[in-house]
């Protein structure tokens, strides 16, 4: 029993001095003479972590190599003398313009240049106003139209705008009682009442706290850093 624990002493010791002052890996074998196995199986383990040390370090010679190869690839094919450097340079041949001598100002959307043009061709086609109950009228969010496309997956709410056949070609009237907005930049603190036709814009959207609807038929929009004031009685009549 002495004899195994003197052995133990001495296999501590040895692992204790494993490494020397230097860094250098050194095993005082004579430290544990009495137990060949023991010894042995450092000795392995030893050489086991200098394998893997020595492993890593040719990763890194690897990695190192591979990527100054790499680098060394790129700067060639980009010096002009590379595969790739010599394709592109091809393709930049065969797509040169070629600068035309003669060119030519003169329109020709009408015939030879200096002809005549009609002028009853020229004037400008007049549209009709649409039907009143159009005044609203969005072509592609149609509300009375979307209520005719199937609700399955919210298939209604997108957009679907009219095929040519069902197009208007008239113009979308003005609201009733719409005049026009004041010049700029009178229009960025001033607009009529008149032209903001619901009170679902002026009234119910007061609880927001953003525009106001006051008795005096004025609309008032309040931000954090803005005042926007519209009154129609006076302004509208001072304007007329």
């Amino acid at each position: 029993m002495a004899a195994e624990l003197d052995v133990g002493k001495r296999i501590v010791a040895t692992v204790a001095s494993i490494k020397n002052s230097k860094g250098e890996l050194a095993l005082h074998l004579g430290a544990a003479e009495g137990n060949s196995d023991i010894c042995k199986y450092l000795i392995n383990d030893l050489k086991l972590d200098v394998d893997i040390k020595e492993l890593g370090v040719q990763f890194l010679f690897i990695v190192v190599g591979l990527c100054c190869f790499f680098y060394i690839l790129g700067a060639w094919q980009k010096s002009g003398s590379g595969k790739g450097d010599s394709i592109a340079l091809v393709i930049t041949k065969q797509i040169d313009c070629t600068i035309v001598p003669n060119l030519s100002f003169e329109t020709h959307h009408n015939g030879e240049a200096g002809a005549a043009i009609d002028e009853s061709d020229s004037n400008a086609k007049v549209f009709e106003p649409c039907d009143i109950d159009y005044t609203d009228y969005t072509p592609c969010q149609d509300q009375r139209r979307a209520m005719t496309f199937p609700r399955e997956n919210m298939n209604y709410i997108e957009r679907h705008c009219p095929p040519q056949k069902d197009k208007l070609h008239c113009l979308i009237p003005a609201p009733k009682g719409y005049v026009t907005p004041f010049p700029w930049p009178k229009s960025r603190d001033f607009v009529p009442f008149v032209n903001a036709p619901y009170k679902s814009l002026t009234v119910e959207k007061a609880v927001h706290n953003w525009i106001q609807y006051e008795a005096t038929h004025s609309v008032s929009q309040v931000e954090e850093h803005s005042f926007l004031k519209v009154q129609t009685n006076t302004l509208i009549n001072s304007l007329l």
